[in-house]
């Protein structure tokens, strides 16, 4: 059903940083982690349903939801992380 490519993955989730850091502009700090997770669902929802060739269901877009929350998550506490060491002094 699903071939998870992690270089796909990877891609996805540095698009969702990408995005997040952009929408740091007109979004308050404290949504931006939800802002990521959003961003991870939209953009695996677009990439499973854009380049599958099987029917799609209920469970392929389940399945994409969910890998999605994923990536928005890691991509989240990827950027959260990057950000607190980067303010810190060594």
């Amino acid at each position: 059903m699903f071939d998870l490519d992690p270089t796909a993955l990877i891609a996805s989730g540095a698009i969702v940083i990408f995005l997040t850091q952009q929408a740091k502009r007109w979004v308050m700090p404290d949504f931006l982690p939800l802002v990521a997770l959003a961003f991870g669902i939209i953009i695996q929802l677009v990439n499973d349903l854009a380049l599958t060739a099987d029917p799609i269901t209920a469970a392929t877009v389940w399945t994409s939801i969910v890998i999605g929350a994923g990536v928005g998550m890691a991509a989240a506490g990827a950027y959260d992380l990057a950000g607190r060491t980067a303010a810190t002094p060594p």
